[in-house]
């Protein structure tokens, strides 16, 4: 099934929960990737699993509220880090940049 397919029908059909989802799962990635954690690492660190790391990152499944926010305390960032377009690049120093 293609990607965008898996991912509505995981979703839902609202694009905004869509963009959403995508989003939060890029900056997960740039963040956990920037910090070099493993998704085995991040998921413990924020009481899941690696698999549903792997989901979040790839936009396929939106976090509820609880989960966005130990995700910002495990990277030590603002909730924007994480839920605006380009929030996790914003968030990083220069020295941080891979």
């Amino acid at each position: 099934m293609p990607e965008k397919s898996r991912q509505a029908k995981m979703l839902g059909k609202d694009p905004l929960v869509q963009l959403l989802a995508r989003t939060f799962g890029e900056n997960v990635r740039v963040l956990r990737e920037s910090q070099h954690l493993t998704k085995k690492e991040l998921a413990d660190m924020v009481g899941s699993s690696r698999s549903h790391i792997t989901d979040i990152e790839d936009g396929l499944i939106d976090a509820d509220f609880s989960k966005v926010v130990k995700f910002a305390r495990a990277f030590e960032r603002p909730l924007d880090a994480l839920l605006a377009p380009g929030g996790a690049l914003h968030s990083l120093g220069e020295n941080e940049r891979g």
